[in-house]
């Protein structure tokens, strides 16, 4: 059917698009100077408005864990529409313990409908209604075992189908981050070392 091979050539030709915007988006969190002197918080701009404007999502987030892994704190939301960068919002596991413990095992989450996903069940009354959000993706950040934060992509308004190379960029970014963490630790060991 002609048809059926029109809409899979358009598909195939829609993942050809979005890898490559991806590549580009990843390229540009690669060489960003922040991602080298482990400018966490500096980084945390760039991947959100990077993330939500390579995805089409309207928000884009990045959170890290309290020591202990009880509360995940905003380094960065960017809402795309408004072109606003934001921080300092907590989230902490007694309210939104599935997720948590999800997070624990999981290297994403791909709500595509966050109001009936049990893993996001707890953010449905406080924060995905409020704010409209149809569809949430999560990529934990992660290294050596150890959860780190979350990169939160959010639709807002329409519902939205979490493709398999949307995900596999979130989790790239999300790498990304960890290894501006990483640089970051070693750089505050480092200064310790020199001050004794």
């Amino acid at each position: 059917d002609i048809t059926d091979r029109k809409r899979v050539e358009e598909a195939l030709q829609q993942t050809a698009t979005r890898s490559q915007q991806a590549l580009a988006a990843l390229a540009e969190v690669a060489i960003a100077p922040s991602l080298a002197a482990g400018d966490v918080p500096g980084l945390a701009a760039i991947v959100t408005d990077v993330a939500a404007r390579t995805v089409g999502s309207e928000r884009a987030s990045l959170w890290l864990f309290a020591p202990g892994g009880e509360a995940l704190t905003c380094v960065d939301l960017f809402e795309r529409s408004a072109g606003r960068h934001s921080s300092g919002m907590v989230l902490r596991q007694a309210e939104y313990d599935a997720e948590f413990a999800a997070f624990e095992t999981a290297k994403y989450i791909d709500a595509h409908d966050p109001l009936t996903d049990p893993r996001t069940a707890g953010y449905v009354e406080s924060y995905l209604k409020p704010l409209g959000i149809t569809s949430m993706l999560d990529a934990v950040i992660r290294t050596s075992g150890r959860n780190l934060g979350v990169l939160c992509l959010e639709h807002v308004g329409k519902p939205h189908w979490w493709e398999q190379d949307e995900i596999a960029f979130a989790c790239q970014l999300a790498d990304q981050v960890a290894i501006a963490l990483l640089i970051d630790e070693r750089n505050r060991t480092e200064r310790e070392r020199l001050r004794l």
